[in-house]
């Protein structure tokens, strides 16, 4: 198998590194290498916000070892919120790349920092075609800021893997994408919408995409599934989706009962479902026997994909 066809993703919340490899098989991918490294500090904030070079090079390490069996081309490094500060914007059509750079640059310091606007890193992520009141077409996009010093903590991070290139993403952009694969594998002739819920213990995440398309996102900061429950019926409520549209209920994250989610099943016309490894990629025999906290992993290898 040539390193080139190998996908690899990271994905960092709380004390946790998760990690997964993936190679073509058949029409889809396989999972090669599926693990976590908890450390004793959070290694996203370290890496983010962190002043210690010492845990910078504990991460390093946990890297370097992970990935010393096969090289890798390309590394997805999936963050979640409120860690990373992400947003939703129109632009207009037809802007060239420099120009689309400046507006959003604009946008950030206002949305982000009013007071003391400058330059952020920006991953910058189309969303769907649109058009405003007045008619003007736009490109909504997705777009994920980091400060430039968070930034040049990864490029330190990455000197681990001296060949190996990387891209940082949400992971409410990773999930739309396995929504999106999952939707287009089973063939539905009937629109409508799909919600996402990722429930973690200091936030929940809400994903919504139309026929597999991805639409929006948006995080709260909840303690339970109660709450998960009333922020995403007021995300439908607020972009005037019906709750009869609603054809899909995913959820994953670190909740593993569906019965959590029964309020939000109570207003919909959809049983939840998780997310599973199983409809994402192939697993041989012993992962698919050992694997016991796959929708904790979704972000991951989503993002991988």
């Amino acid at each position: 198998m040539e390193a080139t066809s190998i996908r690899a993703g990271i994905e960092l919340y709380g004390n946790e590194l998760r990690y997964a490899k993936l190679e073509p098989y058949e029409n889809r991918y396989r999972l090669l290498r599926l693990g976590r490294c908890a450390f004793e500090f959070d290694v996203a904030e370290e890496i983010l916000h962190g002043s210690s070079r010492q845990h910078l090079t504990t991460v390093a390490d946990a890297l370097r070892d992970i990935f010393s069996d096969r090289p890798v081309p390309h590394l997805h490094i999936t963050l979640h919120p409120p860690s990373c500060p992400t947003f939703f914007t129109p632009l207009p059509t037809g802007l060239d790349d420099y120009e689309q750079e400046q507006h959003l640059q604009e946008e950030a310091a206002l949305l982000l920092h009013p007071d003391q606007p400058h330059p952020l890193h920006l991953t910058i992520d189309p969303v769907t075609l649109g058009s405003m009141p007045n008619g003007v077409r736009v490109e909504w996009v997705h777009v994920l800021a980091l400060e430039t010093t968070a930034k040049a903590q990864f490029d330190h991070l990455m000197k681990a893997l001296p060949n190996t290139s990387y891209r940082l993403t949400s992971s409410m952009h990773a999930v739309s994408k396995a929504t999106e694969q999952l939707l287009a594998e089973q063939k539905s002739n009937v629109a409508s919408y799909a919600l996402i819920v990722g429930w973690y213990p200091t936030h929940t995440e809400f994903t919504i995409c139309y026929e597999g398309e991805w639409q929006q996102s948006y995080f709260a900061e909840t303690k339970t599934t109660i709450d998960a429950a009333f922020f995403g019926l007021d995300l439908l409520r607020r972009l005037m989706i019906d709750f009869a549209s609603v054809g899909h209920l995913f959820v994953y994250g670190h909740e593993d009962n569906l019965k959590a989610f029964a309020p939000l099943e109570a207003a919909l016309p959809c049983a939840a479902q998780f997310l599973s490894l199983h409809q994402l990629v192939a697993l041989d025999a012993a992962n698919a026997q050992t694997l016991r906290d796959g929708g904790s992993f979704i972000p991951c290898v989503a993002g991988a994909l």
